[in-house]
């Protein structure tokens, strides 16, 4: 549960973050560092010597998922920086 509730409060944060600077820096750059930053802090955990629990036998599907997953994203920082902010919750919670 405290995970959870550390979930739902860092992704609150952040996307009030989005919202905060999505006049000054374009949506694009946004999920460019938001990934960026997310490599740099998982890239210790993956890339740990000896281990191969992340290798995966299907590379293409992988790569369709990260490109889902990044058209997903950009599109829903797009939606924070657009809509009214309750319009934004509004299709939050029906996630």
């Amino acid at each position: 549960m405290l995970l959870m509730l550390v979930a739902a409060i860092t992704s609150s944060v952040l996307h009030m973050g989005v919202r905060y600077v999505s006049p000054r820096i374009p949506v694009f750059e946004v999920v460019f560092l938001r990934t960026l930053f997310s490599i740099i802090a998982g890239a210790p955990i993956v890339f740990r010597p000896g281990h191969m629990a992340w290798r995966s036998n299907a590379p293409l599907l992988q790569i369709t998922r990260g490109l889902i997953g990044t058209m997903s994203m950009t599109t829903w920082y797009y939606s924070l920086a657009t809509l009214p902010l309750g319009d934004a919750v509004t299709l939050s919670l029906t996630t």
